[in-house]
């Protein structure tokens, strides 16, 4: 989605898309995300912003809010959970030499994640929304704090089943630590 600047006015605007009735926020969240969306959750996806436009420059600030179904990194129990993503980002046009390529390769720093840079006073909203999703969703999912996961022996879900597994043996080359005593 190509949203053009040149006739935007000064100030903020709101914009708001949901996923069941904009293709392009969808092949976003697929492209992005992957197997922890699920398809038929299109209904649980929105995304809200606002651009304020300062001369040439325009601040976007909004939130995506969607469903996922990802795995639990301890149990591997697929579950549901709400997110809501941030979007925020500073647009700033692009100069005449970094459209010709003359700026060669720039190390960020910690505050240029928030910069983007839009040619032709165009802005590739899809472009921004993915980056956004794979810069502030989870590494990690995790169905619940408490997850016990899986008996490293038998595989059964601890949060779920009991097992009847014997804790492993201990090493007889650390029992002579055992008897080792520590000053408190």
């Amino acid at each position: 989605m190509i949203l053009n600047t040149s006739k935007m006015k000064e100030g903020r605007h709101a914009y708001t898309f949901f996923g069941d009735r904009t293709p392009w926020v969808m092949d976003c969240v697929k492209e992005a995300l992957g197997e922890v969306f699920r398809p038929g959750e299109e209904s649980k996806v929105c995304f809200r912003f606002d651009l304020i436009k300062s001369c040439e420059n325009i601040t976007m600030d909004g939130v995506m809010k969607l469903v996922l179904h990802p795995e639990c990194l301890r149990c591997l129990c697929v579950f549901e959970t709400p997110l809501s993503l941030p979007v925020k980002t500073h647009l700033i046009p692009a100069s005449e030499e970094s459209e010709e390529g003359a700026v060669g390769e720039l190390e960020l720093e910690a505050g240029d994640v928030e910069f983007c840079f839009y040619r032709h006073h165009e802005i590739d909203l899809k472009k921004i929304l993915r980056e956004e999703m794979l810069l502030n969703i989870p590494d990690r999912f995790l169905c619940h704090l408490e997850c016990k996961g899986l008996c490293p022996q038998c595989g059964a879900n601890m949060n779920t089943d009991s097992c009847q597994c014997r804790s492993p043996a201990k090493d007889a080359r650390f029992a002579p630590l055992e008897k080792l005593k520590l000053k408190s």
